[in-house]
């Protein structure tokens, strides 16, 4: 059976591409929230704005798509 070799490149390589997967698990966490708030801090000015969007799911879109105006 042939050994592998664990270089200094592929360890690195690794590294980055475990931490890029919990990166995508995290984001697939607060995907499934009920609520999620995007917060943008320019730091030009004291302003602040919401702004409150809705379910855009295939579900959604499929439910509604049968209404006529």
């Amino acid at each position: 059976m042939a050994k592998a070799e664990l270089t200094r490149e592929s360890s690195n390589y690794i590294k980055i591409l475990l931490i890029k997967l919990l990166m995508i698990a995290r984001a697939l966490e607060i995907l499934k929230m009920e609520e999620l708030e995007i917060r943008v801090e320019l730091g030009i000015g004291n302003e602040e704005a919401k702004m409150w969007t809705c379910d855009f799911s295939y579900d959604y879109i499929k439910i509604n798509a049968d209404y006529r105006t």
